[in-house]
């Protein structure tokens, strides 16, 4: 049982043959997942890790614009003497973004990028104490227009799919996740 998996995935990737994941023409759909969140505020912890979905066309072999859209969830929670106090936080990120693929060899594409987006929040907040709703702690703000950069590395396993990986400051601070490459749309 062991060989004959084995020889499938030498016969996939044998037979789906490779071509340079990044040419004038090619969109890349990438979802994604991610590793903290620049949007967490401290003591928070996460519900929902960041999630995204981006499109990166090829507008020439070196430069791609696209789009993003993600969203993540975290919590933050006070049990003490004075009551409990419970905030809920969601962020839904959407924005365009631009690459710049400076190094590609074989199935390897490196690439820096940009992002502008806005972050729309949403805050919930429950407590079971008159301390708390009298006091109620100040509700942490960050800027709703975000401008980010990132660097990030495609891997193509062959001419449909692949994988990728990105750090930097944007839905979270390290995303990896598959993508999905359409050749030549126009």
């Amino acid at each position: 049982m062991k060989n004959t998996i084995l020889f499938l995935i030498a016969l996939f990737f044998t037979v789906t043959g490779y071509t340079q994941s990044f040419q004038e023409g090619n969109l890349l759909v990438k979802g994604g997942i991610g590793i903290s969140s620049p949007y967490y505020y401290t003591n928070t912890e996460s519900t929902m890790p960041p999630l995204s979905l981006s499109l990166d066309y090829a507008i020439k072999d070196k430069i791609g614009i696209g789009g993003i859209f993600g969203i993540t969830a975290s919590k933050y929670t006070i049990v003490d003497n004075k009551g409990e106090y419970l905030a809920k936080q969601s962020y839904r990120l959407i924005g365009g973004r631009a690459t710049y693929h400076f190094w590609s060899k074989e199935h390897y594409d490196v690439y820096l990028g940009a992002m502008m987006g806005y972050v729309f929040t949403n805050w919930n907040v429950k407590y079971k104490s008159e301390y708390y709703a009298r006091t109620e702690i100040n509700r942490p703000s960050h800027p709703n227009f975000v401008l980010a950069g990132f660097v990030g590395l495609n891997y193509s396993v062959n001419n449909n799919w692949g994988v990728f990986g990105e750090v930097g400051y944007s839905l979270s601070y390290v995303t990896g996740g598959a993508y999905w490459r359409i050749p030549q749309v126009k």
